[in-house]
């Protein structure tokens, strides 16, 4: 998570659980449990929910990311960021493989309009991998 926020241009801040109930009213501690990222300096900039691949099958990650849509769709903050195209899920996995067969199985499904996906290569996540 580190490497990706640190690496990523423009500039990302992780959000604390305070932030995120400011923005997202009622947020409870579910919907609090991914990451969530702002671009520094652009207050209309997209909400990133980050996702780390911990190794799973591309179609298993793919599911992680419906669930993740769901729990959030019938919340009317969350509701109203997918309205407005200003959520995106994001997937940080280890190699440009594992990214091109994530977006494929992401491209297979259906998605609230709006919704946004990002799938980003971070190398080091593969040495994480390893002692799995």
């Amino acid at each position: 998570m580190l490497d990706y926020i640190v690496t990523t241009k423009p500039r990302l801040r992780l959000l604390v659980d305070k932030e995120i109930n400011t923005l997202i009213a009622g947020a409870t501690t579910q919907h609090r449990a991914m990451p969530h990222l702002v671009e520094l300096g652009n207050p209309d900039c997209p909400i990133r929910l980050v996702r780390i691949d911990l190794g799973g099958a591309p179609s298993h990650v793919a599911k992680k990311l419906g669930d993740d849509v769901r729990k959030r769709q019938s919340h009317s903050a969350y509701s109203k960021l997918i309205a407005k195209s200003n959520l995106m899920l994001v997937v940080v996995t280890a190699t440009p493989t594992k990214k091109k067969l994530i977006e494929a199985e992401i491209v297979k499904r259906t998605w609230p309009k709006g919704i946004r996906f990002s799938v980003t290569v971070v190398s080091s996540l593969s040495a994480y991998l390893g002692a799995l």
